[in-house]
Parts: structure tokens; sequence; C-alpha cells
């Protein structure tokens, strides 16, 4: 048989500086108007090296492997300051309510693994082939920073004007590792039509630990907060351990048919779901879904020079983990966000198409693509403003 081994390196870095200004209005139900104006800066560091082994093998005629295992590790840097100011706007009259800054600053360092084995497997009659495949991945990254915020915000019956004060230090070491493997059976069953029959089972288990501690001291220089790290204290309300563990497995049937010209595919497959979630200071979730998709797709070569092709993927899917988690998240300290347990999955509807045409001889091509969603039953954002914006 026939062995093809490569290796490979990859380097890469960069440093971003943004500058940005927004200015949103937001028209409240009493028929008042909220101006929020941001201005902002950031810069993002990175840096990271990535070692990739590829392994192709030919056992016979029949056989064959392909094994990509890679390293990758790296670390970064970010920095993030936004000045806000927040007026409500009544008749012709405005009133600032609040105004401060956010800040976020701090290093990051991960390390990660991954790889991917294919096996191919032909079946003695044209046509009818196994393979299988297994991937795995395993991430380790840290980060330390801090979270600071100056918001002065005005009282609405009193006038007087009072300062909201972050001042907090975090550590938190994330971990995440998956496995999964898919078979595809595949079965000629008269001249261009096959069947293929296929499986898949994925784990990943997620782990984060976040420490918060506040200043011992929250002393400004220039209007801006130092942090004192002596006399800190842990916060418990913004520390937490969290543990994710989903598996998911999908069996599917697709009928193809198949001939120089034309290819059309239709099939559906289910999808068992187990999620269990363990949060600090939270009941453990655990749920079991099943959902199931269908799909179909067309592919027409009208010659050489044009094609068309007509993709519908249909997909009950269920909330992420942020969505349910209901731990307060208080980087924006005028917009805090939290999830809600109580959710239910959705299903998403999608349609995408396209056209080719392109003569090599005149130079000319015309491409043009379309496409639609539509999603039942799904998940929006809800949000409540206070007295002060």
């Amino acid at each position: 048989g026939d062995m093809e081994l490569a290796g490979n390196y990859l380097y890469n870095g960069s440093d971003r500086y943004v500058e940005e200004e927004s200015s949103k209005t937001t028209f409240m139900e009493d028929g008042s108007h909220m101006i929020t104006d941001n201005k902002g800066s950031s810069t993002n560091a990175s840096q990271g090296h990535r070692f990739g082994i590829r392994l192709d093998h030919e056992f016979n005629e029949n056989t064959s492997i392909l094994f990509e295992p890679q390293i990758n590790f790296g670390k970064g840097s970010f920095n993030e300051l936004t000045q806000f100011r927040t007026e409500i706007e009544i008749g012709q009259v405005r009133d600032s309510t609040n105004h401060g800054y956010t800040s976020q600053l701090g290093d990051n360092d991960n390390l990660s693994a991954s790889g991917f084995l294919l096996l191919r497997q032909r079946l003695g009659k044209p046509g009818r082939t196994i393979s299988a495949n297994v991937r795995f991945s395993f991430r380790n990254s840290e980060m330390d920073g801090l979270n600071q915020s100056l918001t002065s915000v005005k009282d609405v019956e009193t006038k007087a004007w009072s300062d909201e004060i972050i001042n907090q230090r975090f550590d938190q070491t994330s971990n995440n590792s998956s496995l999964s493997g898919r078979v595809v059976y595949t079965e000629p069953l008269v001249e261009h039509l096959f069947l293929e029959a296929n499986y898949q089972y994925s784990w990943n288990r997620n782990t984060s630990s976040k420490k918060t501690f506040n200043s011992g001291n929250d002393r400004l220089t220039d209007g801006m907060l130092d942090y004192f790290e002596d006399g800190e204290t842990p916060d418990a309300r913004y520390s937490n351990e969290i543990l994710n563990r989903s598996i998911t497995q999908r069996a599917g049937l697709n009928l193809s048919y198949q001939t120089k010209k034309f290819r059309a595919q239709l099939g559906a497959s289910l999808n068992p779901t187990d999620t269990y979630n363990e949060t600090t200071g939270h009941d453990p979730y655990h749920s079991k879904v099943l959902n199931w998709s269908p799909q179909a797709m067309l592919n027409y070569e009208f010659s050489d020079n044009a094609h068309i092709r007509f993709f519908y993927f249909g997909r009950s899917a269920h909330p992420s983990t942020s969505q349910l988690l209901p731990v307060p998240d208080n980087s924006n300290p005028l917009n805090i966000s939290l999830g809600n347990p109580n959710l239910d999955p959705y299903f998403n509807h999608s349609i995408r198409g396209m056209y080719g045409y392109t003569n090599k001889e005149t130079f000319t091509s015309v491409h043009t693509r379309f496409g639609a969603s539509l999603v039942d039953n799904a998940i929006t954002n809800a949000q409540w403003y206070d007295p002060a914006g």
C-alpha cells in the first residue's frame, strides 16, 4: 500500500486597536426617549503556535486510513475602556440620568490538542462502502484580569447623584473535552439510486471555575479606579463553578439519486440529546430531549458552464447553556444579563440556493445566491429598564 506522511507548523500573531463611538435612542412606553452615548477604545494582542501531522495510508485498494492530530498553544492580552452617558428626553427637555466608564483588562493562556481519524472500507460490490471517523479535542484556558466600572446615577426623586462602583479582580480557568464518532454505510439499490445510513455519537464536557475578589480600597487616580490586593475580599455572587456535560446522538437515513449531471438527496435524522449542568448556588439541571431534522438537496449541471444547487435543512434545537444559566454577568453595569432555565426547544427551517454561469472563452461569469430561514418558537431577549436608565 501507499503511505503519505506530512507535518506542518503555523505561527500567528495579531495586534488590534479599535476606537468606536455610538449613540442609541430607545423609545419608551410613556413617550419619553432614552439616549445612550458610548465612546470607547480597545487593544487586543494574541500570538499562537500550531503543530500538525497528516498520515494517509492505503493498506490495499479497499482499505485506507487518514489520521490528522494537531496541538496549539498561545497567549494574549486585552484592554477595553468605554465611557458612557445616558440622558432622558421628555418633550423638549433633556436630563442626564447616568454617566461613567467601564474597563476590562487582562491576560489569557491557552493550550489545545485535537485529532481526526478516518477509516474507509469498500465492501466488494461497487458503491457499497462503510466509513468510520473519530474526532477528539481538549482545550485548557486560563484568564486573569480586572473588571472595573464607575457609574454615577441621578436619583429620580431627590435629583442627588450617587456612585455605583464595581472594582473586581478575577481568575478564570476553563477546560473543554469532546469526543465524537460517526459511521456511514452506503448501499446501491438500483442504478443511480443509493441508500445511506449514518449514526453519530458526541460527548462533550466543559468545566469553568471563576474566582472573583473585590478591591481592598476604591481610591481613584484621575477619575479612574485603582485595584488594591491588600485587604481584598472574595465575592461569592460573581464567583462560580460550572460543569456542563452533553451527549448528542444522531441516527439518519438518506436516499440519493445520482447521474452525471443531476444529484438529489432526501433524508431525515433523529437526534436524542442528554444535557446535564451544575452551577454553584443553583439546583442541578438535567434535560433529555428528542429532536429531529429533515433535509433535501438538488444539484443540476446544465452544461460545463452552468449549474444550479438547492438545499433545505430543518433542525430542532435546544437553547445554549448561556441562554439557560441564571448567573448574572456584570461586565456592563448598564446591561446586566442572565439566562432563563425554563426555555423550550425551537425549530429552525433554512433554505439556500445558488446559480452559477461561467463562460471561459468570453471571461463572463454570473453567480447568484438566495437564502431564507424561519424559526418556530424562537428565543428572544427581553429587556427591562429602571428609572435611571
